[in-house]
């Protein structure tokens, strides 16, 4: 007769099972973290883009090329008659000498914005142009009325160079805060996510309101990818983590906000878990 020991597994051989053979379920967290990321930056550049109507777009491209060829008899035509006036020339005329010299130019959009008033729509759009080393910024108020649009202010300031390459998002030259509010935007929604597949794996009752409860953040707070400015407010914001860039000449802000509610339930369970289950009342004694 064989008799077939069985080995018992101490804690410490399952531990090392798990190291040797983790569990895919962390992976998932931080694969939907990184995508939730990729695809909210993108949209963000997707919606302001298709925000900005043809009319704006076609009416700014007839002004940088009047500008470009100096026809200032046409390009009075486009301005509200209470905007053109000497004060517009002094500055049309210095920018379009520089911009005029080069044979061919490069025009970019950013950011763009539209607010009513009665009847009219004001449409704001900044730009840059670039021709040759001659590179300014420039932002134009449109003013639509009666389905025509009409330039009632435009500004202009020269750059230092390509707004594109001035507002690139990477981390050399960053100082250790950004650092630290780049590294939270990933760990921050990976959290998040864990904490919220945790809790539904328990046997709670009330996981079905802890669940949405993850997802509140508070406070935010916002930092400018180039200027380093940072503001806290207070606002709740969702899954804890947003980067937003009006365009790609425009400064990149990111907000990040604390995890509270994962917060609160992983403090909430380890204290329930702590005071353990209630124990029965002994033999005789009176409930």
């Amino acid at each position: 007769m064989v008799v077939q020991l069985r080995q018992r597994r101490g804690p410490r051989t399952r531990r090392c099972e798990r190291a040797t053979h983790p569990r895919p379920g962390f992976l998932l967290p931080v694969l939907a973290a990184l995508l939730f990321l990729a695809l909210g930056c993108e949209a963000h550049f997707d919606q302001m883009e298709a925000r900005i109507p043809e009319e704006v777009r076609a009416a700014k491209a007839d002004f940088v090329e009047l500008l470009h060829e100096r026809n200032f008899s046409e390009l009075e035509a486009t301005f509200a008659p209470e905007a053109w006036n000497e004060e517009t020339l002094r500055f049309l005329v210095p920018f379009s000498e520089g911009f005029s010299a080069e044979p061919e130019y490069e025009l970019k959009t950013g950011a763009y914005g539209a607010m009513a008033e009665g009847s009219d729509v004001y449409h704001t759009l900044g730009s840059q142009v670039s021709a040759g080393e001659y590179q300014h910024a420039f932002t134009m108020v449109f003013r639509e009325r009666d389905g025509s649009l009409q330039i009632t202010g435009a500004t202009f300031h020269p750059l230092p160079g390509d707004l594109e390459a001035i507002h690139s998002v990477t981390l050399a030259g960053k100082g250790p805060i950004l650092w630290i509010v780049f590294f939270s935007a990933f760990a921050i929604p990976i959290f998040v996510l864990w904490s919220a597949a945790d809790c539904w794996r328990s046997k709670q009752r009330l996981r079905w309101l802890w669940i949405p409860i993850h997802l509140l953040c508070f406070p935010l707070l916002a930092v400018g990818w180039t200027s380093h400015h940072a503001t806290l407010t207070p606002k709740v914001l969702l899954s804890g983590v947003d980067f937003f860039q009006p365009s790609r000449i425009s400064e990149a802000t990111i907000a990040i906000a604390p995890p509270i509610g994962a917060i609160a339930w992983q403090v909430w369970r380890r204290l329930r878990s702590k005071a353990g289950p209630k124990e029965p009342p002994a033999d005789g004694v009176a409930s």
